[in-house]
Parts: C-alpha cells; structure tokens; sequence
C-alpha cells in the first residue's frame, strides 16, 4: 500500500479528534517488527506514554503485550 499517504490518514491518528489512538492491524509483522517501531518512539525522545488501568508505567515489551490473551483486559 505505498500510495497511502499521510495526509490521507492524519486525521485517524488526530487525540483532539480522537481521543486515543487507533487499533492498528499490519498483516505479516511479527513481535520483533513492533519492537522495533516501540525502540524506534523512546529512541527518538517523541512524546508517548504508556498506561493501565489509569497507571502511568513503563511500557512493556511488544512480546509480552501481544502474547496477552484475546479476553484480557484492554488497558
């Protein structure tokens, strides 16, 4: 999909609009690649925070977020 163009999608990722972001589904990826994407936002000193239940906390491996089972809670 490279015709997908930023502006053509900025407003799904838009908090004012929003409220939070959106789930976001990438067919073929794997623990390893969202890592990646997870190293990628501390690395570059962007603005992220990461919750549960209301409770600011580290954020955790991609592994042991996407290992959690499809009926768990959603923080």
């Amino acid at each position: 999909m490279s015709e997908l163009l930023w502006d053509d999608v900025k407003d799904v990722f838009d908090l004012e609009c929003e409220g939070r972001l959106p789930d976001v589904w990438v067919a073929g990826t794997v623990a390893e690649d969202w890592q990646a994407v997870l190293d990628l936002i501390g690395e570059s000193g962007w603005h992220s925070e990461y919750s549960e239940g209301g409770v600011v906390m580290p954020v955790p491996r991609a592994e042991a977020m996407l290992s959690r089972h499809a009926d768990a809670e959603c923080p």
